[in-house]
């Protein structure tokens, strides 16, 4: 028997001695460390869910507001009701005799002129749509 196991049975105060000379006796093996968990990393916001809103105005007009978000959609219906516009979709189809569109970064406006009563009145609508498209830097284009 080594030293260090014979010695155990003497008391306490040798048993501290030993410790000391012999070194505390061995532990039980521990588990190696496990390597840390890689988290995921922190994920950027979700962009917004980008819609399309249209404001049909009384007076041959339907402007189109494409790619914004959802949020501001709410609003812009509710904006254009105040002002006794009729909150669409999408704007018609039919009888659209001009198209005013100005791209921004954030989102495309389409403005729709519309067929008036008179051919006379319907010229004047798109003679003044097109000047004021054009005037904001937009593209106007006629069917």
């Amino acid at each position: 028997m080594g030293l260090c196991r014979a010695s155990a049975s003497f008391g306490l105060l040798p048993l501290l001695v030993l410790l000391a000379a012999c070194g505390a006796p061995p532990r039980p093996a521990e588990p190696a460390p496990t390597p840390p968990v890689a988290s995921a990393p922190a994920s950027a916001p979700l962009p917004p869910v980008l819609v399309s809103v249209a404001c049909k105005a009384r007076l041959h007009v339907c402007a189109e507001y494409q790619g914004i978000p959802s949020d501001e959609a709410a609003q812009l219906r509710q904006r254009c009701a105040t002002e006794g516009g009729e909150a669409l979709d999408a704007c018609p189809a039919d009888k659209i005799v001009g198209t005013c569109t100005a791209s921004r970064p954030t989102m495309t406006v389409k403005q729709h002129v519309y067929r008036a009563k008179t051919g006379r009145e319907t010229r004047g609508l798109v003679f003044d749509s097109k000047r004021a498209c054009e005037s904001k830097g937009g593209t106007f284009t006629a069917p």
